[in-house]
């Protein structure tokens, strides 16, 4: 190459090649979507593949957690970073050393001292590593990223830790966690208010089998009868929309919650049930304690549940009862939604909880179903005695067949 002359196209392309290794590797294209630098293109991510509020949280806890690590790396891109550098980051959260930020957003300022993390199970880690390489995936169909680092990565081997822990409520359990709600103190009107809103959130989850999101975004509105029986209408995982069966016995919590709610100022024109006339419109599901009519959010779903789990738990241990104390404090709304299903399995059939859980696979059931041991063992010895099964003809002493 002359030195103050011209370059001819064929010579700059040969500059091209020489200075940028990574255009040897792929042609140039032009990036799909309108991000100029990586915080743009996870948010954009994020926008597209986390479009309910509880599946933002989870992708952004996830994904926020390793944006922190990766600034506090001092990586200046995402692709900048290696296969040995994930086995670090992956290193870093089976020891836990990988704090996560308090804040939820990707894009928050790093912070030099995240909330410190327990070591993370080889299947939380496998979830973790599992939203990044999605994201990373989406981002290199769009021709944003050369390449998924985390490709390299293997999920790591799920070890068996014993015996699964059964997350439901057996009857005693249960009888316990009533009587707490039905000890809860009413003297004043925000004591009368928290009573009705835990009594009728714990209700609601325990006779609909909602999960907490579906509790925090549903309406009054969406309970509807229908030739003689009452449904509730709950837009459901995946935007699908469903119907719950709502049993004679929720209907009558629900009188008694609808007739706290009168008691308040602007209220007292509303009807026993949703629907007729006098109803007020645009009722969330659960109100909050003042009354208004701002519905409530996911997190304050879990709380309350957590309230009453944490009440329930100080009785037993006042009781002397600290096994039984223990496993109540772990109880979440998600245990709620378990014993619902086990208990429509165990008193109808999986079948028929199925259709009440709203999942295409009775695979997925199964994962709920809970049937007390002695129960198990007394169906299951009924249906081998009555079916003849291996059934040994009895001999006489002369050894004839009796």
């Amino acid at each position: 190459m002359v030195v103050g002359k011209a370059l001819s196209k064929d010579d700059e392309q040969q500059v091209l090649l020489i200075e940028s290794p990574r255009a040897q590797l792929r042609p140039p294209a032009r990036c799909l979507i309108n991000a100029t630098n990586d915080q743009e293109a996870i948010e954009f991510y994020l926008r597209q593949h986390a479009r309910s509020a509880s599946t933002r949280v989870a992708y952004a806890r996830e994904i926020g957690r390793f944006w922190n690590w990766f600034k506090r790396q001092g990586f200046a891109q995402l692709d900048d970073v290696g296969a040995d550098d994930v086995g670090r980051y992956v290193e870093e959260l089976k020891t836990g050393l990988v704090g996560t930020p308090k804040s939820l957003s990707t894009m928050a300022a790093v912070e030099s001292k995240p909330k410190v993390n327990k070591p993370l199970s080889e299947g939380s880690i496998n979830y973790s590593i599992g939203i990044l390489r999605s994201m990373c995936n989406y981002l290199l169909k769009v021709r944003y990223l050369t390449g998924n680092v985390f490709e390299a990565v293997v999920n790591l081997p799920e070890v068996d830790r014993g015996e699964k822990v059964e997350r439901y409520l057996k009857p005693a359990d249960w009888a316990e966690v009533q009587e707490t709600i039905d000890l809860m103190p009413r003297d004043t009107r925000l004591k009368l208010a928290t009573y009705h809103q835990a009594r009728w959130v714990v209700c609601l989850a325990v006779m609909t089998g909602l999960r907490r999101a579906e509790i925090a975004a549903g309406y009054m509105a969406a309970f509807a009868p229908e030739e003689g029986r009452w449904w509730l209408n709950v837009l459901g995982k995946g935007k699908k929309q469903r119907k719950v069966p709502v049993a004679d016995a929720l209907m009558t919590e629900l009188r008694v919650y609808r007739s706290w709610i009168r008691s308040l100022e602007g209220m007292g024109s509303m009807s026993d049930l949703p629907g007729q006339i006098g109803d007020v419109h645009g009722l969330p599901l659960v109100l909050r304690v003042d009354g208004s009519k701002q519905p409530l959010e996911i997190r304050r779903i879990w709380g309350i549940v957590h309230n009453v789990m944490e009440a329930t738990s100080r009785r037993l241990e006042q009781g002397a009862e600290p096994a039984r104390a223990a496993v109540i404090k772990k109880v979440s709304t998600h245990w709620l939604r378990h014993t619902a299903v086990t208990t429509v399995a165990n008193l109808v059939d999986v079948q028929t909880a199925q259709g009440y859980a709203r999942h295409s696979d009775v695979r997925t059931t199964m994962n709920y179903v809970h049937a007390e041991a002695e129960q198990l063992h007394d169906k299951v010895s009924e249906a081998m005695d009555k079916s003849g099964l291996f059934k040994r003809v009895v001999e006489s002493d002369s050894g004839e067949s009796a």
